[in-house]
């Protein structure tokens, strides 16, 4: 066959959940080969957040990381039109707010 690059064999996937159409949207992570969400897996309470895979273990995600032990640059993690003013690294078994500033807007 065919040498080269092979299609990513993606089994976890980040899935957006709207209540009632809503623009907010939690997203959960879920097992594509269980067909289950993960327990303990990444949660992003409902927001215009958004989210991509680094790998397995990290998401780049523009999202509220304010709370406790939130760094000094989360005090508005909001543009006025309600989206993420950051974007960050975020490892797996991490609270988002130690999560790494990479952009901020």
């Amino acid at each position: 066959g065919p040498d080269g690059p092979k299609p990513r064999q993606a089994k976890l996937a980040m899935v957006m959940l709207s209540d009632g159409g809503k623009d907010a949207t939690e997203m959960r992570e879920f097992n594509l080969e269980t067909k289950s969400f993960v327990s303990g897996g990444f949660y992003v309470p409902p927001s215009k957040s958004r989210v991509g895979w680094v790998d397995a273990n990290t998401l780049i995600v523009g999202t509220d990381a304010t709370g406790d032990g939130a760094p000094e640059d989360t005090k508005q993690p909001w543009t006025d039109s309600g989206y993420p003013r950051t974007v960050r690294i975020w490892k797996r078994n991490t609270p988002i707010q130690q999560s790494k500033l990479v952009f901020e807007g």
